[in-house]
């Protein structure tokens, strides 16, 4: 017998106890009558809770291009939280990502998109994502995911809070950025990517503030998870805010963080600073702010800056001593959170 039947039961059971109770024409009419209501609002609550489970569709995107080292642990991860479906969009990567997209398309649980156009124009494309989940794979709930992204339940599922905040249709979710430590140039992912900025400064102009201190120490703006219950619903360049947000109840997510992990190696940093770069040069419909540090280190890039530009974004040794003193950073093993 389920749970819900069992409670059916034990509803009937009260019922018929009370009808047979002097309680029930004397003394105790209002608390059995109490009971009784309380009994069938958790059995509704429970049939809602139950039924949502079954039939509601989480649809994570995800845009990619050479990400080889990252991609095959984030799909693994999201869908073990949660993710029912995933649409992708592959941005001419060279390396093995669109193979390891590609195999999981073949499992059944994945839609790739291959966009050619190297131009930054990523609004346009994750919106084509959510649009395509929403109108083809009936998405229920999505969330638009960048490869060194992890959304990370501490429930254990991306979808229970956000179905049980009955009148949000928007949650909004915190970034954790994780930094790689120093290792005598010889920086890996994951197991140098190990300090978490668990207090990070605040900055009203991160694009200024960021000239003088590490980028990544400051508080990056929230992303959204969202219900479609009142269509599809159009996301910034960035995946930070919702277009069209008048009339929606958002709310602050107190279950999903973001762990995200922006430089994985100095190889990963030049390639993503020269793709990225050049992607925002070859775009003159963005605005300036957009993409402002790959603007930054492109031109360090092309006045051969780049190693230092690399060197200020990762932790070194008193780096560490000094944040971890100062409770900026905590230690977070990769392995302990994601595998």
């Amino acid at each position: 017998m389920s749970q819900l039947e069992r409670k059916l039961e034990e509803t009937q059971q009260l019922i018929t106890c009370l009808y047979a109770s002097r309680s029930w024409r004397v003394t105790r009419p209002l608390r059995a009558i109490n009971a009784v209501i309380r009994k069938s609002r958790n059995i509704w609550s429970d049939w809602r809770r139950l039924k949502s489970k079954k039939t509601i569709k989480l649809i994570m995107t995800l845009l990619t291009r050479d990400e080889e080292d990252i991609i095959e642990k984030n799909i693994s991860f999201h869908l073990k939280h949660g993710v029912d479906f995933i649409v992708a969009t592959d941005n001419g990567s060279i390396d093995g990502t669109r193979d390891i997209l590609e195999k999981y398309e073949n499992k059944g649980v994945l839609h790739l998109i291959d966009e050619k156009k190297q131009d930054l124009s990523q609004a346009e494309w994750v919106n084509r994502m959510g649009k395509l989940a929403f109108e083809k794979y009936n998405a229920d709930i999505i969330f638009h995911c960048d490869a060194d992204e992890f959304w990370f339940p501490k429930s254990g599922n991306l979808r229970n809070e956000i179905l049980e905040n009955h009148h949000a249709t928007v949650l909004l979710v915190n970034f954790v950025n994780v930094f790689l430590e120093e290792n005598q140039g010889l920086e890996t992912f994951p197991s140098d990517s190990k300090w978490a900025v668990v207090n990070p400064f605040i900055t009203q102009n991160l694009e200024k503030d960021s000239i003088t201190k590490n980028l990544y120490l400051f508080r990056y703006p929230q992303k959204v998870i969202y219900k479609t219950e009142k269509g599809y619903l159009d996301v910034t360049h960035g995946n930070h805010a919702i277009v069209a947000s008048e009339g929606l109840v958002m709310k602050e997510s107190n279950d999903i963080i973001i762990y995200h992990y922006p430089i994985r190696s100095k190889n990963h940093f030049y390639r993503k600073v020269k793709n990225g770069g050049s992607a925002c040069e070859s775009n003159k419909r963005l605005d300036k702010s957009i993409g402002f540090h790959w603007r930054r280190w492109f031109e360090s890039y092309k006045n051969n800056r780049l190693e230092d530009e690399y060197r200020n974004l990762i932790l070194r040794k008193e780096d560490v001593v000094y944040l971890e003193k100062e409770n900026v950073i905590q230690k977070l093993i990769f392995e302990d959170m994601f595998t």
